[in-house]
């Protein structure tokens, strides 16, 4: 029973699996109480430990300011087309969800390949840019929506890792 339960999921249209990426659909601002902005600041605090003493607070600062929550996301779903804007980026950027590579410029001017795909009920978010590659995870449990970050760049030793929560406002 389970091989026919699993082959009947791997036949499923892609269309079929997409269409649960609508409960992502809506406006989600940032839970000032779930703690998030600490999370980020001790995951930055830990990752710029790892630099010589000489070089802490200058990791600890650039970190700070390149690596910004956004305040509210709102997220359009009409499948196979999901965009997703931000107080950064009220226009917003629109892709697929399987994956195809879409060119667009940063709220910084830097060149971004973005794909985003469907996959174990999140949404999978890939920014790669001239430096490295930042991954979202979009993941709804219950009323939140939390959003895994993890930051891989050639100037860290290793990715910067933190989850922020979001409300359905």
């Amino acid at each position: 029973m389970r091989s026919l339960l699993l082959l009947f999921a791997l036949l499923l249209p892609q269309s079929l699996l997409a269409a649960e990426a609508t409960d992502l659909h809506g406006t989600w601002v940032f839970d000032e109480a779930s703690g998030g902005r600490d999370v980020r600041a001790a995951a930055i605090d830990t990752l710029a430990g790892e630099f010589t003493p000489l070089f802490r607070g200058i990791v600890r600062k650039r970190l700070t300011n390149s690596v910004e929550i956004r305040e509210r996301y709102t997220i359009a779903v009409e499948p196979p087309t999901i965009t997703i804007s931000s107080n950064e980026n009220p226009s917003g950027w629109a892709t697929d969800l399987v994956g195809t590579p879409v060119q667009q410029t940063s709220s910084k001017g830097d060149a971004v390949t973005l794909t985003r795909s469907w996959k174990e009920g999140a949404l999978h978010t890939s920014a790669i840019a001239e430096r490295g590659t930042t991954t979202f995870r979009f993941e709804v449990e219950g009323g939140a929506l939390t959003l895994h970050v993890s930051i891989d760049n050639d100037r860290l030793p290793r990715p910067l890792v933190y989850a922020l929560t979001y409300t359905r406002q």
